[in-house]
C-alpha cells in the first residue's frame, strides 16, 4: 500500500503528465489546422511551356483579359502584382492571368511572392522550358523580356502590350472601355 505522501506524489505526477499529454494534443491540432491552412493559401502555378500562350488565347477567346508577365527578380512587378489583387478586388469579374518569367527551379519563390501579395485567386503560370527567349518569341515576336510586361486582350482578339508599370486609372479605363 502507498502511505499518503507518496499517493499525493503519484496524483502529481498523473496530473502533470494528463496536462502535458492535453497540451501535446493542443500543439499538433494547431500544426495541423496551420498546415491546412497554408495549403489553402497555396495557389497552383501551371508550367508555361510552347503552346501554353495559344491554350491561354483560345481558352479566353471572346472574352477580355489581361496577360501580365514579372519576375520575382523585378521590384516594379511587385508593385503591379499589388495592384492586380486590388483590382480583382473591385472588379471580381476581371481575368488576369499571370506568367512568372522565373526559371522554375525558383517556384518556392515565386509561390511564396503569390502567397504573401494576395494573388492566389488569379490564373499562375511560371516558364517551365530551358530556352525562356522561345517562350518569350511565343508570346510577342516584338518583345525583348523587359518586365513587368502587360497585354490587354479585348474580346475581339487583339491585343496590345505595354512594359513598366501600368498606372491603375490607365487599367481601370481600358476596364469600363471594354464592358460597355
Amino acid at each position: 500500500m502507498m502511505d499518503r505522501l507518496s499517493l499525493l506524489v503519484y496524483c502529481l505526477l498523473l496530473g502533470l503528465c494528463n496536462v502535458a499529454w492535453a497540451e501535446s494534443e493542443r500543439s499538433s491540432m494547431l500544426k495541423s489546422e496551420a498546415l491546412e491552412s497554408l495549403a489553402l493559401n497555396t495557389a497552383t502555378i501551371k508550367p508555361f511551356v510552347r503552346g501554353s500562350m495559344k491554350g491561354i488565347e483560345s481558352a479566353r477567346k471572346g472574352q477580355q483579359f489581361i496577360v501580365s508577365l514579372w519576375s520575382i527578380d523585378c521590384p516594379s512587378c511587385y508593385e503591379e502584382l499589388a495592384m492586380w489583387r486590388s483590382l480583382k478586388e473591385k472588379y471580381p469579374a476581371l481575368d488576369v492571368v499571370l506568367i512568372s518569367t522565373d526559371d522554375l527551379e525558383l517556384q518556392q519563390d515565386v509561390q511564396e511572392v503569390i502567397d504573401q501579395l494576395g494573388v492566389g485567386n488569379l490564373a499562375l503560370w511560371q516558364f517551365s522550358d530551358s530556352f525562356a527567349a522561345a517562350l518569350r518569341f511565343e508570346i510577342d515576336s516584338r518583345w525583348s523580356g523587359e518586365l513587368p510586361r502587360t497585354y490587354f486582350y479585348s474580346a475581339t482578339g487583339e491585343s496590345v502590350g505595354r512594359s513598366g508599370v501600368v498606372e491603375q486609372s490607365k487599367i481601370e479605363a481600358w476596364i469600363e472601355q471594354n464592358t460597355q
